[in-house]
């Protein structure tokens, strides 16, 4: 039973999730080049919920064969986190007062957003809040699939640093960057949320990460809006 599990798990995220990843940026970008914008605004956060769903459906065949399989948390980096997960945790708390201090974002320096990113951005203060708990699951449910399984399961075939090129060259297809610095970027990044997990031996610290960059650039987005109006 484990080992049908871990294949289904498996199919759903190598075959089905770019499927469905593929598909939604083809409606976001459409309804971006289409629609009004309260009608793009139903659409991106009818999109959340979809990505919510799926990443659902994900951490539930996974945890299955978890379960199935006899597996502790600690294999998913999810155990209690050790002295260097704890320094990692440490460090990465202090990143929003870092960001506090040495980023001054001025309404002229607003770049376009990518159409990727357009289901955590809002309208207004009051909408993003009601999309921080969605946010934050899919932010924590994509660290624990493209880190902690992944490492998992291509480890013991790869080793250690060929499973980091190789979960990161994944993470980066799903992406489907616009040009090749963006697709540098989006690789050299998955390579450092996979370092972080490696090095502290805990998935916590790149959880976390993961859960606040949304959060701040969403909280900053409004901000721009705010000075350009």
């Amino acid at each position: 039973m484990g080992f049908i599990l871990d294949s289904a798990f498996l199919i759903m995220l190598f075959i089905l999730l770019p499927m469905y990843t593929f598909y939604r940026q083809h409606i976001l970008k459409k309804s971006g080049e289409e629609g009004t914008k309260n009608n793009q605004d139903q659409k991106t956060f009818s999109a959340l919920h979809r990505t919510c769903l799926v990443a659902f459906l994900l951490l539930g065949l996974l945890g299955a064969a978890w379960v199935a399989n006899g597996r502790e948390l600690s294999d998913l980096g999810l155990g209690v986190p050790g002295n260097r997960g704890i320094v990692s945790l440490a460090i990465i708390a202090l990143v929003p007062v870092i960001l506090a201090v040495i980023a001054r974002i001025q309404p002229s320096e607003a770049t376009e957003i990518d159409t990727e990113d357009h289901i955590f951005l809002s309208s207004s203060k009051e909408e993003f809040l009601g999309k921080i708990p969605l946010i934050t699951f899919i932010s924590a449910a994509w660290e624990i699939i493209y880190r902690g399984a992944l490492m998992f399961y291509f480890t013991p075939y790869l080793g250690v640093v060929m499973s980091m090129v190789a979960a990161a060259a994944f993470y980066t297809f799903i992406h489907r960057a616009k040009n090749p610095k963006e697709y540098l970027a989006t690789f050299l990044s998955a390579i450092f949320f996979l370092g972080l997990y490696v090095l502290s031996g805990s998935l916590w610290g790149p959880i976390v990460l993961h859960c606040m960059i949304p959060i701040i650039g969403g909280f900053a987005a409004l901000s721009i809006q705010d000075k350009s109006t």
